[in-house]
């Protein structure tokens, strides 16, 4: 604990951001990949406190810091799960618990003085054989203005052995913070998966899904009936409430357009009717609305066309945002909260070569204050550049995503590794990416593609996914290896292809339909067998969610012959290359079945493969040796193929 509190004290009052020296080798493995030290920070409500979740006792644990007095305080000892969600209520905290990254179900509170310490909720309640209750906060909206003692909490049964066994959609409860006691906020009308809660903190707005149908519920006050005001099926444009507008009766919403990149504006629920654009960008979805941590209102807006971005409509906000960043010229300073009076404001400092520092403005002080850096021993100077890049399809679609070269000096062409992100559903940013820096720090240039079929380019980009599983989507990919090649940038004797969860099946389409292009390929966590995905998708989905994976992937038998061969396990004697794989045992997502059966087919055919599978682990490596030593297997493994 000492050693802790003496660490901190020289983090919040010497810790330098000039970057150092560049290193005469690579740093390590676990350089990349242990866990961060200060995973999360936030700012109490009366601005003299900053309640962070750091190392102890080999976990994430609660501290709390005083910065009038410069005294930490540990709250909290777990030696067997880590805390997370860490939000303030009063003067009190509330936070959850995850053992090896999976949720425990659990809600703590305490007071920042480690008095009061309560257990809200113990675990997920267990109701019958195999039925439990989950309990979870709901962002942004737990969060109830101007209480001190109560939060709004989601609460839905689930049956762990049937997920597709509908038990009824989700409640919203009001819990007391100081007692656990509880009452229902908002009983769900059948079919709600989300909900918005007005400037005062009462559920008002809601989204319901029926199958491919997706319906804007309202009430004006909590004591009316939910009526519908808006209504569209999946795939065709949406109206997504955000939050309320200033005068808490319309909603700031997100509208999907047919035909360009999707716009924030006013939703009037009186007449269903979408008013004027309060936002949009020629290229790019926005990141989002900001929201006060007080009040919930709006206050400015996120995006990322290439670097992140955002604005404040709020000029308080923006004189402070612009004080951080002359502080601070060479990161994105992302506000991640403030005091009631505005006086201290929390931000995090992190860029593409820096997984961000915590840093504190005090407006009456008019300085920037450095809180603590989230992995201290990541030298920026030391890391590789990432540069958003663009390149056209073979059916002439603009492609974005980001290269990052080595920075040792030397100038291309560079072994690649080609990384298509997982989803597909997503995509990715600029920003520090620890799989990334790594390859980079090995001597890898790293392309990442945001294919047709990510978010974040408009519905049509999206849309234009739709069935395309190792088809379009993967030509996207493929075409940006070769514009990578025709700029000088990839060897194309030496390209490797990489992915996890969605991207592990792009490796395995890609070893498939181009055996030519890939040296080797490493499948994390991906899937293998389309049909499997959707048997397992009807058996644990309920039918408001399959819908639309039906939809956007394929139906079972409308379009059984392309989801066959579109699936890597039917076509392994086409593969050439080494393949390395890597499954969790508990996985919900990518089902270790998807692992094993490709293992025993590429088994049969006398493939040259390697199958890595952890019990402990779900959908992805989260217990840190795990993690360690999985990178340290892809690093002989590319080593050995890319030479």
């Amino acid at each position: 604990m000492s050693r802790f509190f003496l660490r901190l004290r020289a983090v919040v009052l010497g810790l330098s951001l000039l970057p150092p020296a560049a290193p005469s080798a690579p740093p390590p493995v676990e350089h990349f990949f242990r866990e961060f030290e200060f995973k999360e920070m936030t700012l109490s409500p009366d601005g003299r406190h900053i309640a962070m979740t750091g190392p102890s006792r080999g976990r994430a644990n609660l501290a709390v810091f005083d910065l009038d007095q410069r005294e930490p305080r540990w709250l909290t000892g777990f030696g067997d799960r880590d805390v997370y969600g860490v939000r303030w209520v009063g003067g009190r905290l509330v936070f959850q618990a995850a053992v090896h990254g999976f949720d425990s179900g659990a809600l703590y509170a305490i007071d920042r003085d480690s008095t009061d310490a309560r257990i809200l909720v113990s675990s997920l309640r267990k109701q019958a054989e195999g039925v439990v209750t989950s309990f979870r906060l709901v962002d942004p909206f737990s969060n109830i203005p101007g209480s001190d003692e109560h939060l709004l909490v989601e609460k839905e049964s689930i049956d762990q052995f049937n997920t597709a066994r509908d038990l009824g959609t989700p409640d919203i409860l009001r819990f007391n913070i100081r007692t656990g006691g509880s009452e229902v906020e908002a009983r769900n009308p059948g079919d709600v998966v989300a909900w918005v809660a007005d400037l005062q903190g009462r559920v008002r707005a809601a989204l319901a899904v029926k199958r491919a149908t997706t319906r804007l519920l309202y009430r004006d006050t909590p004591a009316d009936a939910w009526r519908e005001v808006k209504s569209w099926e999946f795939g065709q444009p949406g109206v997504y409430p955000v939050t309320f507008a200033g005068d808490n009766r319309r909603l700031l919403v997100n509208v999907e357009n047919p035909d360009r990149p999707d716009s924030l504006a006013l939703f009037d629920p009186a007449t269903g009717a979408v008013g004027r654009n309060l936002w949009q960008h020629d290229v790019v979805d926005p990141g989002g609305l900001l929201l006060d941590p007080h009040t919930l209102a709006a206050v400015g807006v996120a995006w990322d066309a290439g670097r992140p971005e955002q604005r404040f409509f709020d000029q308080q906000l923006q004189a402070a945002q612009a004080a951080v960043d002359r502080a601070l010229p060479d990161t994105f300073n992302a506000l991640v909260d403030y005091s009631r009076d505005r006086k201290r404001l929390l931000y995090l400092a992190a860029s593409d070569r820096d997984p961000g520092t915590y840093v504190l403005l005090d407006t009456e002080k008019r300085a920037v204050e450095v809180m603590g850096s989230r992995a201290g021993w990541i030298k920026p100077a030391d890391m590789a550049p990432m540069r958003a890049i663009q390149y056209r399809s073979r059916d002439g679609l603009t492609i974005h995503g980001y290269l990052t070269a080595p920075a040792d000096g030397r100038s291309g062409p560079w072994p690649l590794v080609v990384m298509p992100h997982g989803g597909p559903w997503s995509r990715d940013h600029w920003g520090f990416d620890p799989d990334v820096q790594f390859l980079a720090s090995r001597g890898y240039a790293v392309l990442q593609p945001n294919f047709r079929g990510s978010t974040g380019y408009g519905l049509a980009f999206t849309t234009a996914g739709f069935k395309q599983w190792g088809r379009k989507m993967q030509d996207d990919i493929t075409d940006g290896v070769q514009w990578a090649v025709q700029e000088g940038i990839a060897d194309p004797r030496r390209v490797a292809i990489f992915g996890a969860s969605y991207g592990g099946y792009a490796v395995l389409a890609g070893l498939v339909q181009t055996p030519e292009l890939y040296r080797c390929g490493i499948n994390y966590v991906g899937v293998t067998d389309l049909v499997m995905m959707l048997r397992g998708v009807a058996s644990r989905m309920p039918a408001r969610f399959a819908a639309g994976h039906k939809l956007a992937v394929g139906d079972l038998r409308a379009d059984r012959e392309q989801l066959e061969a579109s699936s890597p396990v039917n076509q392994v004697e086409k593969i050439r290359a080494p393949l390395l794989m890597a499954y969790g045992e508990l996985d919900p997502v990518v089902h270790i079945d998807q692992g094993r059966k490709l293992a025993r087919v590429l088994r049969r055919a006398g493939k040259e493969f390697e199958l890595i599978t952890e019990p402990m682990e779900g959908h992805g490596f989260r217990i840190e040796k795990n993690r360690i030593e999985l990178y340290r297997k892809i690093e002989a493994f590319l080593a050995k193929h890319l030479e």
